[in-house]
């Protein structure tokens, strides 16, 4: 199973906190979890001083959902077995495609995607 790494819920940190404090070691839930080691010990540590583990992340919010960017991956995966290598400009246009279906607006931290098409692709 391929566990994807910092997808995970409140509910899974607990878990694998509880998994931890039960012996098992913080490398061996890192690996078997998608919570990362360093969240790992910082959630460890907050949970040790304040007695609650908080949701705040730090970063922008993701503009695709997990099942937006499987399927994104899927109709990567399924071009390349067909011959049909995705370059970034590519897989930057279906993005935007998936996005233009899900909001009015294309934008992406206030700024539009396509600015990300014409980094890639220097003008001649």
């Amino acid at each position: 199973m391929v566990v994807r790494r910092g997808r995970y819920k409140k509910v899974g940190v607990k878990e694998a906190l509880d998994r931890a404090y039960k012996g098992e070691k913080f490398a061996v839930m890192a690996q078997t979890s998608s919570v990362l080691l360093q969240t790992l010990f910082k959630k460890s540590k907050e949970l040790h001083t304040t007695g609650a583990i908080t949701e705040k992340r730090r970063g922008s919010k993701l503009a695709l959902s997990a099942e937006q960017e499987t399927n994104l991956v899927t109709w990567i995966s399924g071009m390349e077995l067909a011959g049909f290598p995705v370059g970034a400009v590519r897989v930057v246009e279906r993005a935007n495609k998936v996005y233009e279906k899900l909001r009015d607006v294309v934008t992406h931290a206030g700024t539009l995607f396509k600015p990300l098409i014409q980094w890639l692709v220097p003008a001649a």
